[in-house]
């Protein structure tokens, strides 16, 4: 299988990007949310951040500060969604992160569980099983 991202890494695809180093490249993204929503693609192909080491993930995380900060001077957003998909929601089995600028006319973004207190109380003790 060919990955579009390491083509996209490798200057195989045409892309428009703002910011490179040695773990990860920052590029506008090919189908918007909204206007200004950028892909912090890693440069390693990993499917998603859990399988990245640790000092690459905290790499990316300063990353996405240095971007959003970047963004919020450079655009009239409201605020910045992050989102990085694994698994069942993921199009791209490449490891990267979603800053979508959020704007002050728009409803927002549509999440599942829609505060059900049952259903998070749930998840969260399973989560919490696997860290303790």
């Amino acid at each position: 299988m060919e990955c579009v991202f390491c083509k996209i890494i490798n200057n195989e695809i045409p892309k428009r990007s703002l910011y490179e180093d040695e773990v990860c490249e920052v590029i506008m993204d090919a189908f918007p949310v909204t206007e200004g929503h950028v892909l912090i693609v890693l440069k390693e192909h990993v499917e998603s951040l859990d399988q990245a080491s640790y000092e690459t993930v905290a790499h990316v995380a300063k990353v996405v500060k240095f971007i959003s900060n970047a963004m919020k001077m450079a655009l009239n957003l409201d605020g910045i969604t992050t989102v990085e998909n694994s698994g069942l929601l993921q199009e791209i089995p490449h490891a990267h992160i979603h800053l979508i600028p959020t704007y002050e006319n728009q409803r927002g973004l549509e999440f599942i569980t829609k505060g059900n207190q049952e259903r998070i109380e749930i998840e969260y003790q399973k989560i919490l099983s696997r860290i303790q």
